[in-house]
This record gives structure tokens, sequence and C-alpha cells, in this order.
């Protein structure tokens, strides 16, 4: 068959159309108006068919990131310019299921952030040299010649902000809402003032930086980055709302350039604070600062609240103070109950108030004393005190209650009332110097029980003698002519003799003869010799008397050494016991010597500079009570020492101390158990603390806890009195022994037994845990260290009194009232002595 011409021509018309349409339709184009180095961007793949995956290689001067699909005919391409200038991308190979095509060459413009030539940017701070706790101001500027509308996706950021030694605090612009903006500063809101200038416009907006820590800071530059839009852009409504254009990110379809501004930053110097000087009182203010108080009502009765508002003015900056310390607020007195948290308080940039609840505790209370509070001056380096003025009140009673008592946990009993911390007892008062006296007595405890037996020792011969004498009266003669000889030898020798025999032997002196003698002698078994030398005598003195003048005289013994060779060879042996009473004890006025010693006591009296320090600091303490804390302070480390432990508890208290007052009393209360101040500022001390623990009362309990009351007793005191009933025991013995008498067996049963409670209690206090008291809050574990969890929900307060039963690395194992245990830190405790 002939094809013509015009059948050629529509053959090739439809042929030109079939393969027209079996070619594949691509498109490569960036889908975002404007890109920069650096910053991701997409560039989108489309077919007019379904095509497979693409492989699109990274290549000079950029990066491909991935590829998503769209749909079956696209592809999203991920990739990072990393030049700026003009990126050639390369041909993409893209397949189909019958065709492969090519994207075409695609050229793009790449934008770098450029310097913002038209704005500027400044930090200026109020101070570069610093001590910890002094604030400085920072304040940024942003001044621009175009309009912030323009600007879009903010980014401000300021390292110095993120520094964790200082403690940041942005500052309210506090002007109208319509001049209010919000800006991201480090990616969090902060309030800026948008005003209008010759050259633009300008935001401006502060913080308050605290340093917490000394040493050098180098804080990092601070940078603003952002987009400026080709065309200005409608402001928002609210332009302080996060939907300002600050917070607003380009489209895809607008046309921006980033621009960028960075400026450094000084270095800052934060010196420490010094160590000399600094007090409990310390508030954290290093600056300067004004105090004032106000009460409300100012008439009242007792017990019932007051208002107490402590305000703090002329502040560098009032946000930093959390609140006032302990040591401030104890000011206002044992006299007054007042909860240590603030009922309410305020705070400006240059002010910080707070209000308490204060109760008076008894009637006639006519001020409330100043409070200070310490602070530190970074121009004269150093701190000082500021205060405020007394407050006059008055305080009548309700009704006729003139002490409050405050309410003590369900599980206590109410006391009777109080009458509060009594005055210091007085040196020249007999019972400051009893415990010095039971002191001594038990410290030579040793001297005292060994003087009755030396004291028996030394009376037992006598008392043989005596009650010999009473049953054998030849013994008493005996004894009587032995004593009357050495009376009488000295003066008439030969008397003496006849005298002697005539007692010994029951004769008559004139009828004393050597026959009349010698059946006596031997009778009594004298020696031969004994007899021969009294015969020589008695011939020696016939010899004398009767023989003529110029008669040689017979030699004989003298009539001392006859006698006393008497008293050592016959039976009765009188000489040789007193010669050895004399051997054993010596002098026999000895044991009274021995006695005096130990009886006379010498008291030394102590220095009155604590006395002294009490009462200047008790004058000092309602006009300047941070003066009078160091004074109460060192009394009480005065009057330590010198154990007058009721003063230095006195002194505590009034020093705001009150677990170390509680601890000092009740070592009083050991050493003098029966006086009443000191149980009463016990009773007050404890209804005052914080923390209450239940305790069951049962009979047993109560006998157990009369136990334990006396067993605390200090040694020394139950040492003396079993020391004086033992002395009891031997006075009545010997008492009864000189009279000839017999002591009652009721008397040593009655005695028995007195003695054997305190030495019972001596003997079970030595496995007595001794008792301590928490002197400052102290946070308490299940075990001896922080590692382990906490025993209660909060820290014990101090004045809460335990029972020691170990001590392992620092850490006191303690039985608390309810029998539960736990361990404490053992610098926030004290035993009492």
């Amino acid at each position: 068959m002939r094809i013509t011409s015009y059948q050629l021509t529509v053959i090739s018309f439809f042929a030109a159309i079939f393969a027209g349409q079996a070619e594949l339709n691509i498109s490569l184009k960036p889908e975002a108006a404007s890109l920069f180095v650096y910053e991701p961007f997409t560039l989108l793949l489309k077919a007019g068919s379904e095509i497979e995956l693409p492989a699109v290689p990274s290549g000079n001067g950029f990066t491909v990131t991935g590829i998503t699909p769209v749909q079956t005919n696209s592809f999203r391409i991920e990739m990072i310019a990393e030049e700026s200038g003009i990126l050639t991308v390369p041909p993409v190979s893209v397949k189909s299921k019958d065709e492969t095509a090519e994207t075409p060459l695609l050229r793009l413009a790449i934008s770098a952030p450029r310097r913002a030539d038209e704005m500027a940017l400044s930090v200026v701070f109020s101070a570069t040299n610093l001590y910890t706790d002094q604030p400085v101001k920072m304040a940024v500027t942003w001044n621009s010649k175009v309009p912030f509308t323009r600007c879009q996706e903010l980014l401000l950021e300021l390292p110095i902000l993120r520094n964790p030694d200082w403690e940041v605090y942005p500052l309210d612009p506090g002007i109208p809402e319509n001049n209010r903006i919000g800006l991201p500063v480090n990616n969090q809101r902060v309030i800026a003032e948008k005003t209008i200038t010759e050259t633009g416009e300008q935001l401006v907006f502060n913080f308050m930086l605290v340093p917490r820590r000394e040493g050098l800071s180098r804080p990092a530059t601070a940078r603003l980055n952002c987009a400026l839009m080709q065309d200005r852009r409608t402001s928002s409504q609210y332009p302080s709302y996060f939907d300002n254009h600050f917070f607003n990110r380009p489209e895809k379809s607008d046309r921006f350039e980033r621009i960028y501004l960075s400026i450094p930053l000084p270095e800052f110097t934060v010196q420490a604070l010094p160590e000399t000087g600094r007090t409990l009182r310390y508030s954290g203010i290093a600056g300067a600062c004004t105090a004032s108080a106000s009460v409300q009502p100012a008439d009242t009765v007792v017990g019932q609240p007051m208002l107490l508002t402590v305000a703090l003015k002329e502040l560098a900056f009032g946000g930093q103070i959390a609140a006032l310390p302990d040591a401030v607020l104890e000011g206002v007195g044992s006299e007054f109950q007042l909860i240590p948290r603030p009922l309410h308080e305020s705070a400006t940039e240059n002010s910080r108030s707070f209000t308490y609840v204060l109760r008076p505790l008894r009637s006639g209370i006519t001020a409330v004393p100043a409070l200070a509070l310490q602070i530190f001056d970074p121009e004269q380096k150093a701190y000082r005190i500021i205060r405020t003025e007394p407050l006059s009140i008055r305080v009548n009673p309700d009704g006729s209650q003139t002490i409050y008592q405050p309410s003590p946990g369900g599980d206590r009993k109410p006391k009777n009332h109080l009458t509060g911390i009594r005055g210091n007892w007085k040196e020249s008062r007999l019972h400051m110097n009893t415990y010095r006296t039971v002191e001594f007595v038990a410290h030579n405890a040793w001297a005292f029980w060994l003087l009755p037996p030396l004291l028996w020792l030394a009376l037992r011969p006598w008392l043989r003698r005596r009650d010999r004498c009473r049953a054998d009266p030849a013994y008493a003669r005996a004894l009587r002519a032995a004593r009357n000889f050495r009376r009488a030898v000295k003066q008439d020798e030969e008397s003496a003799w006849k005298n002697y025999l005539a007692d010994r032997f029951n004769l008559t002196a004139e009828a004393v003869t050597f026959e009349a003698v010698a059946p006596e002698f031997e009778k009594q078994n004298a020696s031969p010799e004994l007899i021969q030398d009294v015969h020589d005598r008695f011939a020696r003195q016939d010899t004398e008397q009767y023989a003529p003048q110029g008669t040689p005289p017979r030699k004989a013994s003298t009539a001392s050494e006859l006698v006393r060779r008497i008293e050592k060879t016959l039976p009765l042996k009188v000489g040789r016991d007193r010669r050895a009473r004399r051997g054993r004890l010596g002098d026999p006025s000895l044991p009274n010597i021995i006695l005096m010693v130990c009886v006379f006591a010498a008291f030394s009296s102590f220095a009155s500079t604590p006395d002294e320090l009490f009462a200047q600091a008790m004058q000092m303490r309602t006009e300047q009570p941070d003066k009078a804390q160091p004074l109460f302070t060192e009394a009480a480390l005065g009057f330590e020492p010198q154990k007058q432990f009721f003063n230095a508890g006195n002194s505590w208290f009034f020093a705001g101390e009150n677990g170390r007052a509680l601890a000092n009393y009740l070592a009083a209360e050991r050493r003098n158990p029966f006086d009443r101040q000191t149980r009463e500022s016990i009773a007050f001390i404890r209804a005052q603390r914080t923390d209450r623990f239940k305790t069951a009362e049962t009979p047993a309990s109560k006998i157990s806890g009369v136990w334990n009351q006396f067993s605390r007793w200090s040694p020394a005191t139950r040492g003396v009195l079993l020391t004086l009933i033992y002395l009891t025991g031997w006075a009545l013995f010997l008492t009864a022994r000189v009279l000839g008498k017999k002591t009652p067996r009721r008397t040593w049963i009655v005695l028995g037994i007195a003695a054997l409670i305190p030495a019972a209690s001596l003997l079970t206090s030595l496995f007595q845990p001794s008792v301590g008291v928490i002197i400052e809050p102290a946070d308490v574990r299940l075990g001896p260290g922080y590692a382990y969890d906490a025993a209660y929900d909060t820290p014990l307060h101090e004045a809460t009194e335990f029972q020691c039963l170990e001590t392992r690395n620092g850490w006191i194992h303690a039985r608390m009232p309810d029998k539960s245990e736990a361990w404490l830190c053992e610098s926030a405790c004290v035993r009492v002595l």
C-alpha cells in the first residue's frame, strides 16, 4: 500500500505527541526564599510520574543530610551549604519505570550573616570589682535605625546569666503595657521597655546579679542574631506576648537576611567577705540599708497575737533577701513567743519587709526590744550593725492570768504557770559553794572511808584495857601502879618504888619488904634473876639506911629499871601493850590531825568578771541586743569553767541559745536536784521547744522515771550520800562502844538498805546512757552519715533531749523520748556534764 504525503504527516504528528508524553517532567527548586550558610535548607524534587528514590551525593560546598519522600512522585532533599556565594548543585539522575532523566543544573545564592551596621548593642554593669552578696546591675540596650518589626526569630545570648556562682533576677521595667515587649534572652522571656529615639527605636532591659562565690569571672561574648525582613510587618496588638515578631519565624516565601551583633563583656573580680567581725546576725546584705519596725496593736493583753513588721529600705536590691536570720529574730527576747516563719512578706527593687506573729508571754511588758542585723559595707570594707528602734507597747493581764503558757502537744499535760528565767545566783550565797564541798568530799572519799577504821584502831587498845579493867581488878591495879610510879619517880624514887609494889600486890606501903613481895613474884612465875635483883634492891636500901657510915653500897638495879623489867616479864604485860600501840600508830594524835585535814575545806573565790558581763549585757539588751548577745555568750563561757551552770544557763538563754541553756540547767540540776529555780527554768525551756514526742505513762514507767532521775544525779552527790551513810554507821558503832552499849540490829538493817540505794544507783549509772541536748537544727539520719535516708520529715530543733547510745565517725546514735532511735551529727549536740 502506498502511503501518501498527507498520511505521513498525520502519522508523524501522533508519533511526536506520544514521544513527548513519554519524557519525564522533572523540577528541582529550593523551598525557602532565603538561604544561609550552615543553616539547613531543603530542595523539592518533583516528577510528572512515579519515580524511584534518587541518589544525591554531597558535592563541593554542600552536604546532603537526608532524602525524605513526600509523595510517590516527589522527594525532599535536605542539605547544608558550607560556603557563602553561588552554590552549584549538579544534575540529579531520576529513574521511573520506563525512563531515566536528569534534573537541570541548579544555582543557588547562599548568604552569610552580616554584622548589623544599622544596629548597636551595649551591656553596662554598675560595678566590676565586687564582694560576695553585693548586687550589681546589668543594663542591656539595643538601638536600631530600622524598625524592630522587621526583626524576627531573635536569638539573644548572654552567657553571664548562666554562671552558677551568680544569682540572676530579671527586673521589671514598671511601665505601661503598650510600652512593654517580650524578648527571648537565653531562650527565656524577658520584658523590655520600647521607646522611640531621634535615630530610631530602642529596647532596654535590666538584670540584677548577685555573686555568691569569690573568684575571677571572665564572661563570654554577648551575641545577638535575628532575621531582618525585607518588608516591614505589622506589629502585634499585644507586643509583650509571645506572639510578637521577635518570636516569629520567617515563612518560606519571605525574603530576609541574617544579621548579628556581638560585644565583649568585662571581667569581674569577686572578693570573699572577711570572716573577722561576721556574726550570726549577718543578713546577707552587702551594701546600704536602713531598718525600721512596727507593731500592731500596741495595746493588748497577755497571750494575744500582735503583728511585728520589719522593713528594710534603701537596699541595692531587695529581692535577694529570702528571710531574716534566726539570731535577729531571737533579739525580741524570751518574754515573747515569735513564729520564725513570716506571715506576710513583700519586696520591691529597693526594699523588703517581713511580718511575723508575736505573742507576749507575761503582762507588764512595756517595750519590744530593738532588732539588730549585720550588713557589710563595701566602701568601708567592714561589717556594721543597723537596728530598729524599740517599740513601746502595753501588755495587760487577761483577767486574772498574767502569764501566757504556750500550748504543748496533745500528749503532754499542761504545766503550772511559770515565772520565766530568774536572776543569777550570787557568789556570797551558801548554796553556790555547796557543790564544791560535795565535790571535795567525793574526790577525797578514800580519806573519809579510811578515817573510821583508823579511829577504831586508835581507840581499840584503850577500849580493851578499859573492858579488862572492868573485869579484872588485878589488871586495873597493875595499870594504876605503873601510872603512879611514872608520875612520882622523879621526885622520890624510893617512895615511888614502895608505892608501886604496894599498889601492884595490894599491900601497905609501910609493910613492903622483900619477904612480903617475894611470894607474890613467885605466884606470878617471875624469873629467879628478877627476884634476885629485887632482893638486891631491898638489900641496898637496908645497907644505905642501917650500915655504918663509910660502908661501900651494894650493887643493885635502879627502881625504874626494875619496874620496866617487871612490866615486861610479868603476865599483865601493860608496858608491852602501850609500846606495841605506839609502834603501830606512832603519835596517838595522828588520827585527829588526819580528821582535821580532811574536814577542813578551803573554798576559792572566782573572779567576778562573768557577773559583770552578765549585768552589762542585761542593761544593753533592750536598746542594743546585737551588742548584748556577745556579752551574754562571753559570760556563759566564763561561768561554765567555774561550774556555775545555773548562771551559765541564764546567760545562754538570753543569748538565744535555748539548747545550750537547757544543757547547763540540767547540769545544775544534777548537782543541786532540790533547787526550785533550776526546776522551773528547765520546765520553761521545755515548754518553748518545737519538737514533741508521744510517750505513754504507766505506773512502771513512772517508777522507772523516778529511778532514772535519781541515777542522773551527779556521781559526786550520790557518792557523798553513800559516804554520809557509811560515816553514820561508824559513828553509831563507835559511840556505842565508848558508852559500853550495843547497837540494835534494826539500826544496821536500816543503814544497809539506805546505803544499798546510792550504791546500786552508782553501779547502774555505769551502764546508763548519757543525756544529750540538740543545740541547733539537726539533720537526723537512719545511719551515721548523710548517705542514709532522713529519719524524720523535718530536722529536729534545739532543746530536744535524747540519750547517747554510741558515737561513730562524728555521729551520735541517739534514743529519743518516744524510744525511737536515729543518728545525729555530733557538732549539733552537747552532752550534759
